[in-house]
């Protein structure tokens, strides 16, 4: 077990039970793998790690906040695609914990449940990113193309913001 500063990349298919219903199970699960496979090629492209998976969340981790920011950056463009399943994208950086469950890397702590929530509270194509993934620098934003809304951010602690983008 090991306790350290990590970034935490969410990708969340936004009302997945509602997917499930339209499309049937094996259609929306489809659907869903395309837009997790997506992540999963982001995250080997910016030095991270898939983390895990559920049938709404699928989360990456990263060490350095560069390479988060990148990959979410590169991963909020490519879900531009029309032809994917709603979803929304937050990234927060903080403390966790990493051990080893059954021979696999599992994470746990406060950073881990934020970026779950702030995943949770976005509508479909919204990308949230908070103050402590982002650092001072708003440079990466503004090369993406993208005009930052800031918004605090309380429950990511006391001076915390937040930028929301939407499509």
């Amino acid at each position: 077990m090991a306790v350290g500063q990590l970034s935490f990349l969410v990708l969340r298919v936004v009302d997945h039970l509602g997917l499930i219903e339209r499309q049937g199970d094996a259609a929306a699960l489809a659907d869903t793998i395309k837009a997790f496979d997506r992540l999963h090629t982001v995250t080997e492209q910016h030095h991270g790690r898939f983390a895990s998976s559920s049938m709404e969340f699928a989360m990456a981790s990263f060490e350095r906040p560069g390479d988060a920011l990148a990959a979410c950056l590169a991963l909020w463009r490519t879900l531009d695609d029309a032809t994917l399943v709603e979803t929304s994208v937050a990234l927060h950086r903080g403390p966790a914990v990493a051990t080893s469950i059954d021979d696999r890397m599992a994470y746990y702590g406060r950073t881990v449940a934020r970026t779950l929530e702030l995943a949770h509270e976005l509508a479909p194509r919204q990308l949230a990113l908070s103050s402590a993934a982002l650092g001072d620098d708003l440079g990466p934003l503004a090369r993406a193309g993208v005009t930052p809304e800031l918004l605090p951010a309380p429950r990511l602690g006391p001076s915390a913001w937040c930028v929301r983008l939407a499509r």
